[in-house]
């Protein structure tokens, strides 16, 4: 080996550990998919990917939000792209357990993380699980960009025993052995900054704590209902209701909503009996998914439902000249206000 050379082979033997249980975490979750668990990959199964899409879209980070919105009103393009999600993940993880275009792979691993924090990185409302997920999988996909696949690898026996490997350009740089100090040391610290800002700088705008008290930038614990688009007839109060904040495992429960003029004074009423008897025809849901609909509560709506609500309005409802507000309120007592 010559002196500007790295011993490839042993560096990636240092992260060989690295390489098998990431490459098996990405493998394990495109195999429980297909075969494990195939509900998921079911549109017909309440265990469907999509509703745990779905249930994220209210904290998905710089716009892929209104990316997730479309999606999720395109149920083909969304299928296509789930599948198309977990096989990379199957084909990412075998690759890299078996060393196969290692440095190819850490990258598709990047992306992989990436997507983790940009739409699911707010949830866990006890130990963070996605953000923690995805820290992890960048930083170490990382290191594996640097490394390699070292001796026990497919890289090695490829460049070991194929000319056409060993003289491709392309083949090299996607799962070549050997990597020249000078860029193994540029690479390990430019890698080591980007990683390390990826963790902190997600961690900050997500929770807000690195130097202060948690203040996260979604509410995982509580649910919020956002009230818009507020019209008051002679018949009826119609609204657009959207579930943005508030915990995927349960849904935000309405027991009672106020109609109210501008000093507070309540025109109409509907109690929990009256919610809960509600027609569907009266809930237009966005989604398939997340979704408001009558329960014995009175009206439940799953985190990230949006829906169009028709409130018939009382007999004994006294309208009067606007402007109006209307009052939603909890089964624990919160209020959300149009």
């Amino acid at each position: 080996m010559s002196e500007n050379r790295l011993d490839g082979m042993h560096m990636g033997i240092v992260t060989l550990g690295v390489r098998l249980v990431l490459g098996f975490v990405f493998y394990s979750a495109g195999i429980r998919r297909f075969f494990c668990s195939p509900e998921k990959l079911d549109p017909h199964s309440a265990a469907y990917m999509a509703y745990k899409i779905n249930h994220a879209m209210p904290g998905a980070l710089f716009g892929v939000d209104k990316l997730i919105d479309y999606i999720l009103r395109h149920p083909e393009l969304l299928y296509i792209l789930i599948i198309g999600i977990t096989l990379v993940e199957l084909i990412a993880g075998l690759g890299l357990m078996f060393g196969l275009l290692t440095r190819f792979c850490a990258v598709i691993s990047l992306l992989l993380s990436l997507k983790l924090m940009l739409i699911f990185g707010w949830l866990g409302s006890t130990c963070l699980d996605e953000w923690t997920m995805s820290a992890y999988s960048f930083a170490m996909g990382c290191c594996l960009l640097v490394a390699g696949g070292g001796k026990y690898s497919m890289d090695y026996v490829m460049e070991s025993h194929s000319k056409t490997w060993k003289n491709s350009r392309i083949l090299q740089t996607l799962g070549g052995i050997n990597i020249s100090h000078r860029l193994s040391k540029r690479l390990s610290i430019i890698l080591a900054v980007v990683a390390f800002l990826y963790v902190i700088g997600f961690y900050h705008y997500l929770h807000g704590c690195n130097f202060g008290p948690v203040e996260h930038r979604v509410n995982m614990t509580k649910h919020n209902i956002a009230i818009t688009q507020l019209h008051v007839t002679s018949n009826n109060v119609t609204f657009d209701a959207y579930v943005n904040a508030g915990p995927d495992t349960q849904g935000a429960y309405v027991v009672d909503a106020r109609l109210q003029n501008a000093k507070g004074e309540t025109l109409a009423r509907w109690s929990a009996s009256s919610l809960k008897t509600l027609p569907m025809q009266d809930i237009h849901n966005r989604y398939t998914f997340s979704k408001f609909s009558e329960d014995q509560a009175g009206l439940t709506g799953a985190t990230g439902a949006k829906a169009h609500i028709t409130l018939p309005l009382p007999q004994s409802a006294q309208l009067q000249p606007g402007p109006y507000r209307l009052t939603l309120e909890s089964i624990d007592g919160r209020q959300w206000v149009s």
